[in-house]
């Protein structure tokens, strides 16, 4: 697919001529603000002028690492200082809040364009000013080829970011979204919005402020997307042949060690689980399994089959048994199961492979 139904252009190798798509743009002398950086100095916006905006809770020491960077000429980069959360998805929750107040107090005057862009990625191919455009978004990699009833959207109707099972065009991924300065601006300030009802509300939609990135893409069409070429997952083993290249992908990481706090919280959820009935005990037992499946490595969406007493965030109404299929079953995730199967709600099989 090349266009959307509402006939905004999806971007893939093919689709467009690169030595025009740089002779347009510039001549125009734009700046892009950018919120993560490193090997982007190699493919990203070559010829553009870039801004890059480095948001972090350790700003010294990132200081400290751009006095090594050499960046092309026209390129700049600010260090943003944010707090440290005890919770990574606290983080998540946070994080439009912080670019739209950065947009109002500092980026807006700045730049012409806004992008994104997780830290926790890689640049391999060019990425380049064939991605601007008002309301950008990226296709999730995992999900592209999933019809939309087994798209993650958040399904309680009390949330914010509720998608009513019959609805949705595509999963976006949180990871990449952009587009002018105006436009993001707006569609920050609304996930701020509604990521604060919920929390008034004592919500938190499944996947924090993708889902409510999701709710507003739904409601405000963007104008363009990017294929999953531009926003690629290191975890999905192998190249389909519809991707010719893989230029921008999510690393692979230890998720345990950078979210340090998520083992502790499945304990403390198994735990007072047992203590409630049994509807909220499996609100709870799906918080735990979301938190497990961060650092199974496995396959998204999960292979899961209907089993009884079990609910699962991203098949509302089904109750499921998964199986985790991950790259290798160390301590961590063998700790996690065991923690899980003190529930007798939770039916977790682990299994080694690729």
């Amino acid at each position: 697919m090349t266009v959307t139904p509402w006939l905004a252009p999806i971007v893939w190798e093919g689709a467009f001529d690169p030595v025009i798509i740089d002779n347009m743009y510039k001549p125009l002398d734009l700046t892009i603000a950018t919120t993560v950086f490193a090997t982007a100095e190699y493919h990203y916006m070559s010829g553009l002028k870039v801004h890059y905006y480095i948001f972090t809770d350790q700003p010294k020491d990132v200081d400290l690492l751009l006095t090594e960077v050499r960046f092309a000429a026209g390129r700049v980069a600010t260090v943003i200082p944010v707090p440290k959360y005890k919770r990574w998805q606290e983080i998540s929750l946070r994080r439009m809040e912080t670019i739209q107040k950065t947009i109002e107090e500092q980026i807006g005057q700045e730049a012409d364009y806004i992008y994104c862009l997780d830290v926790d990625m890689k640049f391999h191919y060019r990425w380049g000013p064939e991605v601007l455009g008002s309301l950008v978004a990226a296709i999730h990699p995992w999900y592209y080829y999933f019809p939309r009833e087994k798209f993650s959207y958040e399904r309680r109707p009390a949330s914010r970011a509720y998608i009513p099972e019959d609805q949705g065009d595509f999963y976006y991924m949180a990871a990449v979204f952009g587009g002018t300065i105006k436009e993001v601006h707006t569609l920050t300030k609304k996930c701020s919005e509604n990521l604060n009802l919920d929390k008034g509300q004592g919500l938190e939609a499944i996947w924090q402020e993708e889902s409510h990135l999701n709710w507003y893409l739904l409601h405000h069409k963007p104008t363009k997307l990017l294929s999953p070429e531009y926003l690629w997952d290191d975890l999905k083993r192998g190249q389909p042949r519809e991707i010719q290249h893989v230029r921008f992908s999510a690393v692979i990481k230890n998720k345990m060690e950078v979210r340090e706090n998520d083992l502790q919280e499945v304990v403390k959820l198994v735990r007072l689980s047992s203590l409630l009935r049994a509807d909220l005990n499996l609100a709870i037992s799906s918080r735990a399994l979301q938190i497990f499946l961060f650092h199974a490595d496995s396959t998204r969406p999960v292979d899961c089959a209907p089993r009884e007493g079990f609910l699962h965030n991203s098949m509302p109404k089904s109750p499921v048994f998964c199986s985790l299929k991950v790259r290798e079953a160390g301590p961590a995730q063998s700790r996690l199961v065991s923690v899980l199967s003190l529930n007798s709600g939770v039916n977790l099989v682990l299994k080694n492979g690729h």
